[in-house]
């Protein structure tokens, strides 16, 4: 799959904001903890799961800074997000056509 500009620049920010947030707060703040990234292509769909382990147990923000609203935006403004705070470790799931990752 070729990624055209705005969805690497986008994917990019995204990334780097859960990487930011996972070693401030999330399972990289331990020395044990880790992440798993993964994505398919199915459909015509992109799709990339996040899921932090070994960390400290999640919460769910309290206030929605920079941070938390580029997440929301998704991939290109997508919006094809999905947060989950499981006990076990923090879960996003952000996905977008195949056609908005070609832009």
């Amino acid at each position: 799959m070729v990624l055209g500009s705005k969805a690497s620049m986008s994917l990019s920010l995204l990334l780097h904001e859960m990487a930011t947030n996972a070693l401030k707060y999330g399972a990289l703040s331990v020395p044990n903890g880790k992440v798993e990234i993964r994505w398919t292509v199915k459909d015509e769909h992109f799709a990339l799961t996040w899921r932090e382990l070994g960390g400290p147990a999640p919460a769910i923000p309290s206030r929605q800074g920079f941070g938390s609203k580029l997440i929301a935006m998704g991939i290109n403004g997508s919006r094809d997000v999905v947060l989950e705070y499981p006990s076990d470790g923090l879960f996003a799931r952000v996905g977008a056509s195949v056609a908005a990752m070609s832009n």
